[in-house]
């Protein structure tokens, strides 16, 4: 077996653009008909491509043609209308150096080395100045036919995403190239601001005034103006289409970008924050978002502040921010902006019936920039009413779910109590008369309710009452002393819950290492103690290490001895057991008996058994160990009436009666072992007993083997006589079921003339009494048929006469003419 490494590592494999290459009128379309082309593209073979294109101008029109096509018609080619357009915008968005390059360069500018064969390293015959003129007119034209898709009244949203990923690479290539071109021909930017309705269009924008290019800096080509104008530009618009929801998010979201990568990298593009500096106020933002209640209007002055902030903290250069007249008009605002009712957002019903009205993202953003604004000392002073804390906490009984409001509210607590400005402190505990609504809302009445708001409310008690805070803040000391018993009551009913919520699982914190995450006020660490919990450990009786250590070195001694005695006693069962085993492994003798004597020979057996028990050497142990315990009783009691005399002579009375009690331990632990041995004993007697029945027993499974066997042969006998019934059950039960069908389609035609029988019924019944009514009347007309027909043969006779009389006459006739 060999190993194909060409396969696996690409040795001697020629790629598919070769292959390609050498065909004649090579197009892009056999090229991008190609299977799993798009990587090779990318990677590899992107030179390559590249020479070809360039050496073919027209196929590069053909690749801006697929991207700029407005394809409204369904019944076109898939390839043109899906598949080109994705593998062009794919190729010319992984930054294709040479593509680019060719967009803003001419023919004759790029060196001889880099329009070279891609098959062979030789340069490229001259090409007639006709050739070459055509060429360089279809060059020009290139970025003006990318750029021609904004003229459309409308873009599709996949066209437009291709487009995007085109200029981007086009811009982070040849960013300052472009910015000319753009300031050579202003209207391509007024057609970007058509389509600012899409997010795509708004991202070129957003690239645009960051200029992350790889090109070369130079002083005079950073186009600083042109980026602020667009921003100014920018902003205008923004209050024009204030009506339209869609362009706000997109215009804002493209400005928190921008802000957002200039506090990625503050030190190093110090042209963009230069730019950022001249935008609109914080007011010019508030103002808009409390027209539009758009959140992300929110999010822009959240991340203007962030931007703010750091600008002032650069030590290279200092920024006068002046952040008190910034955001005081801000909170103004803000005050109208968290009672504002939301339009955008409409009220659904829940499931339990009750129908609420969304919180919404804004009103989250405003009270985030809040928290932020609490945080700096220098902007506590721009709040003057506590009007705005009670807002937030209306908020937060009025939405008791909202965990997002809940941490906010936690966090603006906590900003008001840290910050060293009374005033504040007047605000929250005064005017809000924030501890009563503690104890109001979280009391044990309305903690049965359990309302959402019970575990931050908690957090915030426990806050408010950790000895940091009450150390350090007056306000707070004079708050809880105009309501000392109140408030005194309510700690201690927050007790029972402190201990089962604050207090870590077997007394350990399980991210002991991160003191970030242990808050002042969460449960107290308790490490782990190797030698045992710290509960159960006494410190200060000395007395009590004493007796013990007296007890333990008693405890040894005994231990001690009982250890050696019981270590003989087991090498002596060892000993004994071995010699059983050597018994067991020597060689059976094989001896040929009669059936006769087979019953004898089984009674001897059993026997010798009997006497082999009696004389092993472990039932022999045992009964040694019966008398041996027997009699040790006694020498203990004797031992122990003579220790205590011999001691009371030599030593005091405090060490007799110690001894004493160590002595009747061991007494009792002395009988509890004998009771073992006994137990053990009978245990053995017992399985002793039950050996004849167990082989009896055997006996009787061997003689029921014979007849087990019989039955498992008429078993197998009966079983293909059991598939052959199953079978024949198999091929009735088709049978079976057109038979049951019948019988449903009878039942079925039965049930649908029962109802035809039962109107019949009815009809007869109907028409009964009028059968009875009519009877009379058949009577009479019968009666008068009868009479008729009576008459009738009264009749008939007369005629008869007549005719007779009339037959004579006429025969009388022709003998009177005679």
């Amino acid at each position: 077996m060999f190993l194909n490494f060409g396969r696996f590592f690409g040795f001697g494999i020629q790629s598919k653009m070769d292959t390609l290459l050498k065909q004649d009128n090579l197009t892009l379309e056999t090229i991008l008909n190609e299977e799993d082309i798009l990587s090779e593209l990318k990677n590899q073979s992107s030179g390559k491509f590249a020479d070809f294109i360039v050496q073919h101008p027209n196929e590069y029109s053909k690749m801006i043609y697929y991207i700029t096509n407005d394809v409204t018609d369904r019944e076109q080619d898939r390839n043109t209308c899906i598949k080109y357009p994705f593998l062009i915008s794919e190729i010319l968005g992984s930054e294709n150096e040479k593509l680019i390059n060719f967009l803003f360069e001419k023919q004759g500018d790029i060196s001889q080395e880099e329009i070279q064969n891609p098959l062979e390293d030789q340069p490229t015959e001259s090409q007639t100045q006709e050739f070459q003129n055509d060429n360089e007119n279809l060059r020009q034209k290139l970025l003006p036919d990318l750029l021609s898709i904004l003229e459309h009244d409308s873009l599709l949203i996949t066209s437009a995403g291709y487009f995007t990923k085109i200029i981007s690479a086009i811009i982070h290539k040849r960013g300052y190239d472009f910015w000319e071109y753009l300031k050579s021909n202003p209207e391509i930017i007024s057609n970007l601001f058509k389509h600012a309705n899409i997010r795509h269009i708004t991202e070129i924008f957003e690239k645009l005034i960051i200029l992350d290019t790889c090109q070369e800096e130079h002083e005079e080509r950073l186009f600083i103006q042109e980026r602020q104008l667009l921003i100014a530009r920018l902003l205008k618009y923004l209050k024009g289409q204030s009506h339209q929801n869609t362009i706000i998010t997109n215009v804002c979201e493209s400005l928190i970008e921008v802000y957002k990568r200039a506090l990625m990298s503050l030190d190093t593009m110090e042209v963009l924050r230069e730019i950022l500096l001249t935008v609109e106020k914080p007011v010019f933002f508030m103002s808009l978002a409390f027209d539009t209640q758009n959140s992300s209007l929110y999010n822009l002055l959240n991340v203007q502040y962030e931007f703010y902030n750091k600008m002032s903290q650069l030590e290279e250069k200092h920024y006068d921010i002046q952040f008190s007249t910034l955001y005081k008009p801000v909170i103004d605002e803000s005050t109208k902006a968290l009672i504002q009712q939301n339009i955008l957002r409409a009220s659904f019903q829940t499931t339990y019936g009750a129908t609420v009205k969304p919180l919404g993202d804004s009103k989250l953003a405003l009270i985030q920039l809040i928290v932020q604004l609490l945080q700096r000392q220098e902007l506590t002073i721009i709040f003057q009413k506590g009007q705005i804390f009670q807002q937030v906490i209306n908020l937060v009984l009025d939405y008791q779910t909202n965990n997002q409001l809940h941490i906010l509210f936690d966090k603006m607590i906590v900003a008001i109590i840290d910050s060293k400005q009374p005033h504040l402190h007047e605000l929250l505990f005064q005017d809000t008369n924030f501890l009563n609504f503690l104890i109001i809302n979280n009391g044990i009445e309305e903690r049965k309710k359990k309302h959402g708001y019970q575990g931050i409310l908690t957090k915030i008690t426990n806050y408010i009452n950790s000895n940091k805070v009450l150390e350090q803040n007056q306000a707070v000391q004079t708050a809880i002393a105009n309501i000392q018993i109140e408030w005194q009551k309510y700690i201690e009913e927050l007790k029972v819950v402190n201990q089962i919520e604050q207090v870590w699982l077997l007394g350990i914190n399980p991210r002991f290492r991160e003191q970030v995450n242990v808050d002042l006020y969460s449960p107290p660490l308790l490490w782990p103690d190797p030698t045992g919990s710290s509960q159960y450990q006494t410190t200060n009786n000395q007395t009590a290490e004493s007796s013990e250590a007296q007890q333990d070195s008693q405890e040894e001694n005994s231990t001690d001895n009982q250890y050696q005695n019981n270590n003989q006693q087991t090498d002596q069962f060892d000993l004994e057991e071995a010699q059983i085993e050597n018994e067991k492994e020597a060689p059976l003798e094989v001896v040929q008996v009669k059936e006769e004597n087979l019953e004898q020979l089984e009674e001897q057996q059993i026997q010798k058994h009997e006497e082999q028990i009696l004389d092993s050497p472990v039932y022999v142990s045992d009964v040694q160990l019966k008398f041996y315990y027997e009699n040790v009783p006694e020498q203990t009691q004797d031992a122990s009436e003579q220790q205590p005399k011999l001691i009371a002579e030599e030593q005091p009375q405090e060490i007799t009666e110690k001894k004493e009690e160590s002595n009747q331990e061991q007494h009792e632990q002395n009988k509890d072992q004998i009771q073992e041995e006994q137990n053990l004993n009978q245990e053995q007697k017992n399985q002793e007993e039950q050996q004849p029945k167990q082989e009896e027993q055997q006996k009787n499974q061997e003689e029921q083997q014979p007849n087990q066997e019989q039955i498992q042969q008429n078993q197998e006998e009966q079983q293909p006589k059991q598939e052959e019934q199953q079978q024949n059950q198999e091929e009735q039960q088709p049978k079976q079921e057109e038979q049951q069908q019948n019988q449903e389609e009878q039942q079925q035609n039965h049930e649908e003339q029962q109802p035809k029988q039962e109107e019949q019924q009815q009809n007869h019944e109907e028409q009964q009494p009028k059968q009875e009514e009519q009877l009379p009347q058949k009577d009479e007309q019968l009666l008068q048929q009868d009479e008729q027909k009576l008459q009738v043969q009264q009749q008939e006779p007369q005629t008869e006469n007549n005719e007779n009389q009339e037959q004579i006459e006429q025969s009388k006739q022709p003998q009177e003419e005679a």
